[in-house]
Formats: C-alpha cells, sequence, structure tokens
C-alpha cells in the first residue's frame, strides 16, 4: 500500500515496470475540510481512498494523485469513495477529468462505495449513467481484472 502524505518526493520506476509513487503533502485542513489520500495495487486496479470533504479546497490533491498514478503507467483506477462525505462542482470535475484520462490510456475508472452526500450529487447531476459504480472496492477490482487478463 502507497500512503501519499509525506513532503519528500520519491520517483521514477524500473525497467520491469514496477511502479513507485511520488509522495508529496496531501492532507489539507481547514476549520472543517480534510480529505487524505491513499493508494494501493491490489490486483487488477490502483485503488484510490479518499475520506472527507471532495471541494474546491480539497480537489487539487484528489486531481496530483489520480495523474501521479496514471502518469506511473497505471490506467486502471478505482476510487474507493466509501468515506467522501461531500461532493461539489470542483470534485466532479475531477471525477470526469479522471475517466478522460483513464480512457486516453486505454484504461478504465470506477468509482466504488459513493454513498450519501456525493452519491446523491451524482445522481442529482446524471453523472451515475457516466461512471461505473459499485457497492465495494472488491466489486470493482472483479469488474476491472478481464480488461487487463488477470483473473478475478
Amino acid at each position: 500500500m502507497i500512503v501519499w502524505t509525506g513532503a519528500e518526493a520519491q520517483t521514477g520506476g524500473s525497467a520491469t515496470g514496477e511502479f513507485r509513487a511520488r509522495t508529496w503533502p496531501l492532507v489539507r485542513r481547514t476549520r472543517h475540510m480534510e480529505i487524505h489520500i491513499t493508494a494501493g495495487e491490489d490486483g487488477a486496479a490502483t485503488v484510490i481512498a479518499a475520506q472527507g470533504e471532495l471541494d474546491v479546497l480539497t480537489a487539487a490533491s484528489l486531481r496530483t494523485a489520480i495523474s501521479d498514478v496514471i502518469d506511473g503507467g497505471r490506467a486502471h483506477l478505482v476510487l474507493d469513495a466509501s468515506g467522501i462525505s461531500f461532493l461539489d462542482s470542483t470534485g466532479i470535475g475531477v471525477l470526469v477529468i479522471a475517466l478522460r484520462r483513464t480512457r486516453a490510456f486505454d484504461g478504465s475508472f470506477a468509482i466504488a462505495g459513493a454513498r450519501g452526500g456525493a452519491l446523491r450529487t451524482l445522481e442529482l447531476t446524471g453523472l451515475t449513467r457516466v461512471f461505473t459504480l459499485y457497492d465495494t472496492v472488491a466489486e470493482a477490482e472483479a469488474a476491472i481484472a478481464p480488461l487487463v487478463g488477470e483473473p478475478s
């Protein structure tokens, strides 16, 4: 599991395709908002888990994490949204960009565990028809595995 919270950067990868993530400060705090992002590489997809409010003050952290994962050669992503309590238009923009970028690299982008206000926002905006939604990360990974030739 890779946890992006530090200030130092570790970059690169190896010729064998080993994925190494950069680390940078991704915990942003204001009076009432915090988002903490972790990413791991279980199975076919990279799982990015976010907790807190995904809004104008925190969306840049998620955008940066997603971009670095894709730039690192991982184009099949699952966003574990079970910890996202609020989603605004800036957060939606980050999700749309993630979908476009993964598709540009013949990858996939799925959202798992969305509930409460975040799910309601996706429903109200009609984005439940655009994004592939799953109840759990395990379901999303199982659906993505055949896309990359891995057993589910």
